[in-house]
């Protein structure tokens, strides 16, 4: 990476949002530390890793679907989610009240790649292979980079998301839009996210659900964040100043053991 330019994600937008400086010191942390600051290190949350196992799963019977015609057996969806979700999780995870073991978290893999290959596969037809990535520079030395879940026939882009609440997604939704809009010249039409819950396995699941966002609200949230960020970079990288990304103690995540920076010289907000 070129030191002089701002890397931007689209997927930590809504995370900045939340906290600038707990996102900052996870999207630019090798440059923090070397600039003399200590982060913490922190397994991943179980909540991460799940999710990126039901992405696997999803993305598998997706992709059977544009090269035969035909959706993946959702076993073999599932296996792909599983075995995911058993390499990451091997080297030790962040439990949750909701997740509380390893059992668990295959038995929520099960379900939530199960749903999603029953209930939102089937509405989907997809345009191009699934995460496709792509870049633009929005800005003069600010390159924002952005892997959608998929983009549709019907000119929707969608994302998968699995959580114990439901949340807000609005910039990194806006962000794919925008990268699309910049490397091929066409607007996007529909923007959704396919929300899967994260439940109790005492619990009945609940079953998917598809939250429609609107393209332009999501589109000026994700440009003005994009400003955001990059004068917070850049005015960090002139002064060294970690007040440079505001800080949010009322974050629910606020916490040593979702954050980088708790009680480091980086945030001693609670040191």
């Amino acid at each position: 990476m070129t030191p002089d330019i701002i890397y931007i994600r689209s997927s930590m937008l809504p995370s900045w949002n939340d906290c600038p400086r707990r996102s900052a010191a996870q999207q630019y942390r090798k440059e923090i530390v070397n600039a003399g600051y200590t982060l913490r290190q922190r397994e991943p949350s179980v909540g991460g890793i799940i999710g990126t196992a039901v992405h696997a799963g999803s993305t598998n019977t997706l992709s059977i679907k544009l090269t035969t015609g035909e959706y993946a057996d959702v076993s073999d969806c599932i296996e792909i989610g599983i075995d995911s979700m058993r390499i990451e999780i091997a080297d030790g995870a962040i439990m949750d009240a909701t997740t509380a073991t390893k059992n668990i978290a295959e038995t929520q893999t099960i379900q939530m790649i199960k749903s999603y290959c029953i209930q939102i596969a089937p509405t989907i037809i997809p345009a191009i292979m699934p995460e496709k990535q792509r870049q633009a520079t929005i800005l003069p030395g600010v390159i924002f980079t952005g892997k959608s879940d998929v983009e549709t026939v019907d000119n929707a882009i969608r994302d998968v998301k699995g959580g114990v609440k439901e949340k807000m997604f609005h910039g990194q939704l806006g962000g794919y839009s925008l990268l699309k809009k910049a490397d091929t010249k066409t607007a996007t039409d529909k923007l959704f996210i396919d929300y899967l819950p994260r439940v109790s396995p005492k619990k009945t699941y609940p079953g998917a659900k598809t939250i429609k966002y609107n393209v332009a609200l999501c589109e000026e949230i994700t440009y003005y964040t994009i400003l955001q960020i990059a004068k917070s970079v850049s005015t960090y990288r002139k002064t060294g100043n970690v007040y440079a990304f505001p800080c949010n103690p009322m974050s629910v995540l606020c916490s040593d053991k979702y954050c980088q920076a708790f009680k480091t010289n980086f945030c001693e907000i609670y040191k």
